[in-house]
């Protein structure tokens, strides 16, 4: 199966892969359930995981009608995308990545910039989405919330990326932290993920959140090459403490990006999000800033 796009951005394809062995992905814990559950999302929660405590957060955000009306729009638009690597199993997206453009930001502005415009011509319900991300992040955070600015091109990155995802392996994500791009990009610190469920789905499909960076020896235990180019090995997390998100229709999480996390494969239904990533600006105002 392929889709094509009709969102700037997102307009190569690929098949749909395989369903991928569970031996590389984490066990879920069966016990301590309790003290594996997130917190709720609310800004002395947020101050704890921003000070560097290891916790996620999630909370019910939008009402499952919403949930419906986004997804009415967006699914026409999909497209299953060739990205950087192949550690998704399957991946469609609503959207430009900036990962997928190190070589190319001009075009990964002009693509940003056409995808905004034409997502809020013909999906006003993920605008509105958006909209109230933004605001119920300002209000956790205690901070204005704006998007990752390049002062060398004058433009704003995009955020709010639509995935449908059936799996994730291990990883990290923090590359516009540790090595950003020489794009004129702020100096950022302390990278979230936050993402908003919109669909239920029958069983799996749980992010797990790890309380481990990734680290140098880590590179040791990397996936085999004939399963994946990214990612790494469960066993390198076998000690770590952890905490479940679970796939929650009209949830929204938020957690360290720079943590080890997974998604593990689900059954049933599309496991669709929209997701973004919050930087603090390192100029020690604490103001937050947003892209995808």
């Amino acid at each position: 199966m392929t889709l094509q796009s009709k969102v700037p951005g997102t307009t190569e394809t690929i098949s749909v892969q395989h369903r991928p062995e569970s031996q590389y992905f984490p066990s879920l814990p069966t016990s301590n359930v309790d003290k594996i559950k997130p917190l709720p999302l609310n800004r002395q929660n947020f101050t704890l995981i921003k000070n560097g405590g290891f916790e996620v957060l999630q909370t019910p955000f939008i009402d499952e009608y919403l949930c419906d009306l986004v997804m009415n729009e967006v699914t026409p638009l999909l497209s299953s995308k060739t990205t950087a690597s192949t550690y998704v199993a399957e991946l469609a997206l609503l959207g430009p990545s900036l990962y997928d453009y190190l070589d190319d930001p001009e075009t990964y502005f002009n693509d940003a910039q056409a995808a905004d415009r034409f997502l809020r011509e013909n999906a006003p319900h993920r605008t509105e989405v958006i909209q109230r991300v933004i605001k119920k992040l300002e209000e956790v955070s205690g901070t204005p919330i704006s998007f990752v600015h390049s002062t060398k091109y004058n433009a704003d990155c995009f955020a709010g990326l639509g995935r449908h995802t059936s799996s994730i392996y291990l990883h990290t994500d923090s590359f516009l932290i540790k090595s950003p791009p020489p794009w004129g990009f702020p100096r950022l610190k302390n990278q979230f993920a936050v993402n908003v469920f919109l669909t239920r789905v029958d069983s799996g499909g749980q992010c797990i959140a790890f309380d481990r960076p990734k680290t140098l020896e880590d590179e040791y235990y990397r996936l085999p090459s004939s399963v994946s180019d990214y990612g790494y090995l469960p066993k390198i997390v076998e000690d770590a403490d952890c905490r479940v998100m679970q796939p929650i229709k009209g949830s929204m999480t938020i957690f360290r990006a720079e943590n080890l996390h997974t998604v593990l494969p689900k059954t049933g239904g599309p496991r669709m999000t929209f997701g973004m990533f919050m930087g603090e600006l390192d100029d020690g105002s604490g103001r937050m800033a947003l892209w995808s």
